[in-house]
């Protein structure tokens, strides 16, 4: 294997741990610490995209957030790559299972992530049930 295919074997490895991490972290603030999931959002202008519904905002999405009923996240795939404008950027497309005030429903998320502070925080979320 050339040493610049190893160098981007290694880099998609350590994107897609960053976004395992943070999806892991998320999706327990989601269906546990609901008072926290703010702080995963960037406040230099984060959208959720909630099934068609648009929610601009950190105190909206966050307000939008506390207002769902109690959530059960189950991730069935996830991949993420790093934007081609920002190597500190990652897209994470999830799949998955969400148990949503007790009904089962399939679902998709795009997230783009953006390293500020030290941290992953989301600039946008895109999150839609699959009927």
């Amino acid at each position: 294997m050339s040493s610049s295919i190893a160098a981007k074997s290694k880099v998609d490895e350590e994107i897609c741990a960053e976004a395992s991490k943070f999806v892991n972290i998320y999706n327990d603030c989601a269906d546990l610490r609901r008072n926290r999931i703010g702080l995963l959002y960037t406040d230099n202008d984060a959208s959720l995209i909630w099934n068609g519904n648009p929610v601009k905002g950190v105190s909206d999405i966050n307000a939008f957030w506390n207002n769902l009923p109690s959530t059960q996240h189950e991730i069935s795939c996830l991949d993420a790559h790093p934007m081609e404008t920002n190597n500190k950027s990652i897209v994470a497309q999830i799949l998955g299972n969400v148990s949503l005030g007790g009904i089962s429903r399939a679902y998709s998320q795009v997230l783009i992530l953006v390293y500020e502070d030290g941290n992953y925080k989301i600039k946008s979320d895109c999150y839609r049930f699959i009927e």
